[in-house]
C-alpha cells in the first residue's frame, strides 16, 4: 500500500492547500478507488494546522510494480503564495520497505504517528 502523507510542518496554518498529481501517474494506478482519490485531491483545496496531516492510501504492495512505472509529479501550493514541485520516483524505493498487507501498513503508520505525537508532547512538557 502506498501512503501519501501531506503534513504541515510549518508553525503556522497552511491555508488554500492545493495538491495536484500528474495524470500519467493517476492513470497508471491499477485500482479505481486510488485513481478517484488522487483525482479528487487534484480538485480540492483544504487547510492544515501545524503538524496536522492527511493520509491517502493507494493500492497494495502487490500493485507496487505497476504503480512505480510512472513518476509522480506533485505540485503543491499553499497560503496563496508558496509553491513546491516534487518528483517522486518510486523506483528508488526498495521493495522490502513494504509490509505484507495493507492492514499491516496502516497499523505501522499509526504506530509511528502515535510515537511522534507522544514525543512532541514530552518535549513540550520538558520545556515547561
Amino acid at each position: 500500500m502506498l501512503n501519501f502523507v501531506i503534513r504541515n510542518v510549518w508553525n503556522g496554518v497552511a491555508e488554500n492547500i492545493r495538491v495536484v498529481v500528474n495524470q500519467d501517474f493517476i492513470d497508471n494506478v491499477p485500482d479505481k478507488l486510488g485513481q478517484r482519490l488522487l483525482s479528487g485531491l487534484n480538485d480540492s483545496k483544504f487547510s492544515l494546522v501545524p503538524q496536522q496531516y492527511i493520509n491517502i492510501f493507494i493500492g497494495s504492495h502487490i500493485n507496487f510494480d505497476i504503480v512505480k512505472r510512472k513518476q509522480a509529479i506533485i505540485e503543491l501550493t499553499y497560503n496563496n503564495r508558496y509553491s513546491e514541485r516534487v518528483l517522486l520516483d518510486l523506483n528508488t524505493y526498495p521493495d522490502h520497505v513494504f509490509n505484507k498487507t495493507s492492514v499491516e501498513d496502516s497499523l505501522n503508520q499509526m504506530r509511528r504517528d502515535n510515537e511522534n505525537f507522544y514525543k512532541q508532547i514530552l518535549n513540550k512538557i520538558e520545556k515547561l
